[in-house]
């Protein structure tokens, strides 16, 4: 199966009735992302693989890439590659700690992974202590309606260390990242997800501003804890 859009190609070797749907919703979304990075179109076309779950572990292994238990897919971009990896739903059900993986969540999973390779085309450092921003950047961006978490909770020095051995840690970079689109400029925005360093000099104070933000702005029986 295959389907050729502007500015990425989905496919995969197996059949999936679901397949469809995700190429539609990739094809109504990538302008609004693209959009959002100041960006017309991308320098090449990504393509998008739906894989099995041997195939998406002989992947990593060959990558050097650590799979998580909660890892349904992942973007690499360097300069040799633009691809997203995708596990199919079904192995997802299988070998990971989404159970009751469906059919929305594929969509903005595959989103969640769009947004990180647009990202990767204005910004190319991937390190570790400024990793709370893309995946933050990502989740909010994808239509991942995750709820905001009590960030005093949150150790964001260890965050910073290794965000994805936290175990809270994607949810409080949505809640961080989610204050900084809905109360900063377009145009810090901008700097903050185009300079790198200068998010690392802003790091510290937006974590200070969104904890306050929460406190102030959520009601106590929307905060969530927990991943």
């Amino acid at each position: 199966m295959i389907r050729e859009l502007e500015n990425f190609t989905i496919r995969s070797e197996q059949e999936f009735d679901y397949f469809d749907e995700t190429a539609d919703y990739i094809a109504e979304n990538e302008k609004r992302i693209l959009k959002f990075f100041k960006l017309d179109k991308l320098p090449q076309k990504v393509d998008i693989q739906i894989v099995n779950y041997e195939k998406f572990k002989a992947y990593c292994a060959s990558i050097g890439k650590k799979l998580h238990n909660f890892t349904r897919g992942f973007a690499i971009f360097n300069d040799n590659e633009k691809v997203i990896k995708l596990l199919n739903i079904e192995d997802q059900r299988k070998y990971t700690v989404h159970k009751a993986a469906n059919v929305d969540e594929f969509k903005t999973t595959t989103l969640h992974e769009i947004v990180h390779e647009c990202h990767s085309f204005v910004c190319e450092d991937r390190s570790a202590d400024i990793a709370w921003f893309r995946e933050g950047l990502a989740s909010n961006l994808s239509n991942q309606n995750w709820k905001v978490v009590d960030l005093s909770k949150c150790d964001f020095g260890k965050i910073k260390e290794n965000l994805y051995n936290y175990k809270s840690g994607y949810n409080c970079a949505h809640t961080l990242v989610k204050y900084v689109i809905e109360n900063y400029p377009e145009d810090e925005v901008e700097r903050l997800y185009s300079n790198s360093n200068y998010l690392r000099e802003r790091a510290d104070l937006i974590f200070e501003e969104a904890k306050e933000w929460v406190s102030k702005k959520i009601k106590k029986d929307d905060i969530e804890t927990e991943r």
